[in-house]
């Protein structure tokens, strides 16, 4: 396996096919009183298997100064991430990245992490940012695994009541010294 630099012009219609399957989510509540609000972000089993697919393409006109990169198995593209570097705010975000179903668990996103905190060593700046779901708990526990934390949250990224829904968006950050 080995992370390739993909070009622009060869994937900007591909289109990644997310997909996961889980009993656990991270459940977030926001208590509001008259001296603020209080959020609880907690690990919590689910009555039934929660099950998301969706797709999002890899690359899309309006991401700044995105860069592409694939691991290749073979010569075959067996995972994809996007990644462009927020001038104004001095942070490398990840847009997208996505493992093929069979080869999760394999080391290949653990290559995209790293090729992304080289990337942000190398050009200085003080954090990589990324968004996911709060049901997706496989991908959160793995970018824990990898030094990121909570940054926050969006609670109307995808309908006006994603709380109840338990449908948020939760930001992740890694830190560089």
């Amino acid at each position: 396996m080995e992370v390739v630099r993909l070009k622009k012009e060869d994937w900007k219609s591909f289109e990644l096919k997310y997909r996961w399957e889980t009993l656990y989510l991270y459940r977030v509540e926001v208590f509001e009183d008259e001296d603020g609000w209080t959020v609880k972000v907690k690990r919590s089993s689910n009555n039934e298997k929660i099950v998301k697919s969706f797709s999002e393409y890899l690359y899309r006109p309006w991401m700044e100064e995105c860069e592409l990169y694939g691991v290749q198995v073979d010569g075959k593209i067996i995972a994809w991430m996007s990644v462009g570097y927020e001038r104004w705010c001095n942070r490398l975000r990840i847009f997208e990245l996505y493992v093929l179903e069979e080869y999760r668990g394999k080391g290949a996103g653990s290559m995209l992490i790293n090729k992304a905190k080289e990337l942000a060593k190398e050009r200085k700046v003080r954090a990589i940012v990324l968004d996911t779901h709060n049901s997706n708990y496989a991908a959160i526990e793995f970018y824990r695994k990898h030094g990121f934390s909570l940054n926050g949250f969006d609670l109307t990224q995808y309908h006006n009541d994603d709380v109840s829904r338990n449908e948020v968006r939760i930001d992740l950050v890694y830190t560089l010294e």
